[in-house]
């Protein structure tokens, strides 16, 4: 059985360009993130985790990271990362992948492992975290899975929204991890503007020069550290405030979603 880690990136942000590749200390975010998916016992090669971009003159910088790094690297269309995501699990030949937002630096290889022993145990096509912190929500994905949604989508446009594909619409058999937290902890798990690069360069000098996690540590770590927390929180709002429709069949209807 083969599992790879698709991590879709793009340098072009425009708030905080070549995001992935910025620094903490002397190692970029994606470095972070690749260093973490490999402890994870269904990480059987490095070669197995994949940046998902598209062609442009400044993505050429993620090739040049994979090379270095001995990561994969795969091309598909600007706007629509289903496609790419479709592209991926054929050209690799995968049986399962593990959607991980290039935008979320810290994980617990852990969580992903829980993920995806549950998700084969239960024969499901997509296994999802219930009600996760913002910013540290892996996906599993079956071919099959990948193969429904790639019928059936109809929103090309998918940069923002897509993994919601997976887990709101009909298509895919899901299964569900419970982090059975009583309170999900309100913090900002993602890279998006300079506020969230201070902020995690500052989790990483707190957590021993490190960006691992597990969940157990990293709830304690914000309930701790409410001053950190704080840096980059407020943020969040302006994701809530967007409001995307994502359409889709099912059973020869058609159906749409809002985030």
């Amino acid at each position: 059985m083969k599992i790879i880690f698709l991590i879709p990136a793009r340098c072009e942000s425009k708030r905080l360009p070549n995001k992935h590749l910025i620094k903490v200390n002397k190692n970029e975010f994606l470095w972070h993130m690749i260093n973490s998916i490999s402890k994870s016992k269904f990480c059987k090669s490095i070669k197995d985790i994949v940046i998902c971009s598209y062609k442009s003159s400044m993505n050429y910088k993620l090739e040049e990271f994979a090379k270095k790094k001995g990561i994969s690297i795969i091309y598909g269309r600007k706007n629509d990362i289903i496609s790419r995501f479709y592209k991926a699990v054929n050209f690799f030949n995968a049986d399962y992948f593990i959607q991980i937002d290039g935008d979320d630096p810290i994980i617990d290889h852990t969580l992903i492992d829980k993920l995806i022993r549950k998700t084969l145990k239960e024969k499901k096509e997509v296994g999802l975290i219930k009600n996760p912190i913002f910013g540290l929500s892996p996906l599993i994905v079956s071919r099959k899975g990948m193969a429904k949604v790639y019928r059936n989508y109809l929103t090309k446009n998918n940069h923002y929204g897509y993994r919601y594909y997976f887990i709101k619409s009909k298509i895919c058999t899901k299964s569900v991890v419970n982090l059975h937290l009583k309170k999900i902890p309100d913090a900002r798990l993602t890279l998006d503007n300079s506020h969230d690069v201070k902020f995690f360069r500052k989790v990483y000098s707190l957590n021993n020069n490190s960006l691992s996690f597990n969940m157990k540590n990293l709830v304690k770590f914000i309930k701790e550290n409410k001053n950190i927390v704080l840096i980059n929180l407020k943020y969040n709002e302006i994701y809530k405030n967007k409001l995307v429709k994502l359409y889709y069949r099912y059973r020869s209807k058609r159906y749409y979603f809002e985030i």
